[in-house]
């Protein structure tokens, strides 16, 4: 369970005894969260609301959400080596106060090198992510139309890529790091932020049940654009707790 742990690594860090807080860039300081309801902190899966905002997607994670391809070759007596591909597909909608909805599909995509040791009577397994995975590709349609991608980024450590609507382009960055935390060193995918130009204009915390900030001075356009990106970076955290823990296997 990669992600688990390495989020309770990041609470001792930071001394938080609870669910910890994502750095929050200084535009948003002052902007009041939006809390996020409908949402597990571990298996937070189906209809999310928040703000004026109403997404719907299946109850649960079907078993079969994940597919998964790769096979393993025997490099040593009692070792196996091999690469893995998983994949997994996610669609929903988002509405606004009754309006026009945004349906929208998304793929998430992880790739790693995974290493099983046998031995009695313990099994060891270790897998590690591929430069360049986990990501995310979506296309939304409706209310809003556009696309989304994002993907890691080996040297910083951290998740960047670009929310497009028609013509208007927003940045869409990870933030690796929590309030308060000493260093800038890249720890576990607490949220993500949204960029216009230099400015920092909305960002999503996915840790816990989640929080989104969106600011007020952005037309309903951009606001309704933003709402729908952070509902898919929400479903998108929840699957990469489902892949790690290996439920949906």
């Amino acid at each position: 369970m990669r992600t688990p742990i390495l989020l309770a690594l990041a609470t001792l860090a930071a001394g938080c005894s609870t669910v910890p807080s994502m750095k929050l860039a200084p535009e948003l300081v002052a902007i009041p969260a939006q809390p996020v309801t409908g949402r597990n902190a571990v298996l937070g899966y189906g209809e999310l609301a928040f703000g004026r905002w109403r997404s719907s997607a299946p109850a649960r994670i079907p078993n079969d959400r994940w597919w998964r391809a790769g096979g393993m070759v025997a490099t040593g007596l009692n070792e196996e080596t091999g690469v893995r591909t998983d994949r997994a597909a996610l669609g929903f909608d988002v509405s606004s106060e009754g309006a026009p909805g945004t349906q929208s599909r998304c793929i998430v995509r992880g790739k790693f090198i995974k290493r099983t040791r046998y031995s009695d009577p313990v099994t060891d397994e270790t897998a590690i992510a591929v430069p360049g995975f986990p990501r995310i590709d979506c296309e939304f349609a409706g209310a809003q139309t556009g696309q989304m991608s994002l993907r890691p980024e080996y040297v910083t450590q951290r998740d960047s890529g670009i929310a497009e609507f028609g013509e208007q382009h927003f940045g869409v960055r990870s933030v690796n790091n929590l309030a308060g935390q000493r260093s800038g060193i890249p720890l576990a995918r607490f949220g993500y932020e949204f960029t216009l130009g230099d400015r920092v204009v909305g960002a999503v915390e996915t840790a816990g049940t989640g929080r989104v900030w969106i600011d007020p001075a952005l037309s309903a356009r951009e606001q309704d654009e933003l709402a729908v990106a952070s509902t898919a970076l929400l479903y998108y955290a929840s699957l990469l707790e489902y892949e790690d823990d290996g439920i949906a296997r």
